[in-house]
Parts: C-alpha cells; sequence; structure tokens
C-alpha cells in the first residue's frame, strides 16, 4: 500500500504548520490540517486518505484514539505523533 495522501490531526498550530511543510517537502500531499476529532472524522469520511497523523490530546470532544478508531472503520490506518503517550495508547499498538 502506497502512502501518498495524508490527514494531519494536531492541535498546536506551530506543531502543525511545521508537520504540513516537512510532509509537503517530503512530496506528500496533505488532504488537510485539522485539530479536533469531528474535523477529522469529515475529512477520513469525504477524503480518500492513506495515512493519519495524529497527536493523542487534542481540543473538543475525543482525542487521538477516537480519531485512530474511526479511521479504523474506513480502513485507514493512524500514526500517533504525540509528546505525552498515555499508557492506554499501548495496547491501539495490536490493532
Amino acid at each position: 500500500r502506497s502512502i501518498r495522501r495524508i490527514l494531519i490531526v494536531e492541535d498546536e498550530p506551530r506543531v502543525a504548520f511545521d508537520n504540513e511543510h516537512f510532509l509537503r517537502e517530503a512530496g506528500y500531499e496533505v488532504v488537510a490540517t485539522v485539530d479536533s476529532l469531528a474535523d477529522a472524522a469529515k475529512v477520513i469520511d469525504e477524503e480518500e486518505i492513506d495515512l493519519v497523523l495524529s497527536d493523542i490530546r487534542l481540543s473538543g470532544e475525543g482525542d487521538g484514539i477516537d480519531v485512530a478508531r474511526h479511521a479504523a472503520t474506513k480502513g485507514v490506518p493512524v500514526l500517533f505523533v504525540t509528546a505525552l503517550s498515555p499508557s492506554e495508547v499501548e495496547g491501539l499498538a495490536l490493532w
């Protein structure tokens, strides 16, 4: 499976900007950069996504774990990009 189209889910604007910049420089297409579960779910439902890069802690309702659960329903893999990883995330690696 080729990874070309990426969704970034990050609520820190500077981190989101840096991720977007580096990915585009590396030749990836950033489909969208969003900061909430609701916005991520909408993009996952409406766009063809090859990979979601998601922070764990997000603003608003839900978190990156919820993003991963929603992406899993569409068969889209998620890579967590986070500074702080709660212990419950370890079990998600087994999906």
